[in-house]
């Protein structure tokens, strides 16, 4: 191990290697429990591909300045 590294690893769900390097010491876990202010809730939907749809919910969340991850699935028939 070498001195005066800092890394940051952020997930929103523990994973079991980070999280018994943490338990055992081999690396330090800090839990932020408070929200930021001012924070806008996570909102989910699960519907058709459809392009007007998407391309609209892409605009309007990046012309406030927020971020957008977005997950399709191609499926096979």
């Amino acid at each position: 191990m070498k001195k005066n590294i800092d890394v940051l690893t952020l997930t929103a769900t523990p994973i079991p290697r980070t999280l018994h390097m943490s338990l055992i010491g081999v690396r330090d876990i800090s839990v932020i429990e408070t929200p930021p202010e001012e924070r806008y809730p996570v909102q989910t939907y699960v519907l058709e591909y459809n392009e007007f749809i998407i391309r609209d919910a892409i605009l309007r969340e990046m012309s406030r300045g927020g971020q957008v991850f977005l997950y399709t699935i191609e499926l096979i028939q």
